[in-house]
């Protein structure tokens, strides 16, 4: 699965082989295939594996988020760039899975996990694009910041606008 991981996070899902997957891995292609009808079966195999992974680690740090609904977002949206920098492999595959580029398998990742409109990083990881080098620990700190600034500005027109009430 490691190898798997490996190569659908550097290639993506059109670019990844198969053959460098079992040649990574020293298994035979009929050892893949044993388990695998073929690469999209094991892609969302190993999709589902890598998103049970990363809310395994989010559930219990989002029980003890603030109540406050500003302060809430902002320090969820830590807790998951932690995860992301501890994982960045399993953070580009994710990300490269709601990215969009293979138009028919982004559509069968947003109806598996109904991704679309639900997302709150949908725009944020559009705008990015899956490399090896891709820095999760200062996109953490340029994206927290981008939001608390958003929610600043949003906290002080709601107060604004119920003072004005």
């Amino acid at each position: 699965i490691a190898a798997c991981i490996t190569e659908f996070s550097e290639y993506g899902y059109t670019g990844s082989s198969t053959n460098r997957m079992i040649r990574n891995a020293g298994i035979s292609k009929g050892s893949l295939f044993q388990y695998f009808r073929n690469k999209e079966e094991l892609y969302f195999y190993v999709l589902d594996c890598v998103i049970q992974e990363l809310t395994e680690y989010l559930e219990p740090g989002s029980k003890a988020l603030p109540e406050e609904l500003f302060d809430r977002i902002i320090k969820y949206a830590e807790l998951e760039f932690s995860w992301y920098i501890r994982n960045p492999e399993k953070g580009r595959l994710i990300i490269d899975a709601s990215a969009g580029k293979d138009t028919a398998v982004c559509q069968k990742v947003e109806e598996r996990y109904r991704l679309k409109g639900q997302d709150i990083y949908e725009d944020f990881n559009t705008r990015i694009s899956p490399q090896e080098d891709m820095d999760f620990s200062s996109l953490q700190h340029d994206y927290v910041k981008s939001l608390s600034d958003y929610m600043e500005l949003l906290k002080s027109g709601i107060l604004t606008g119920e003072k004005g009430r």
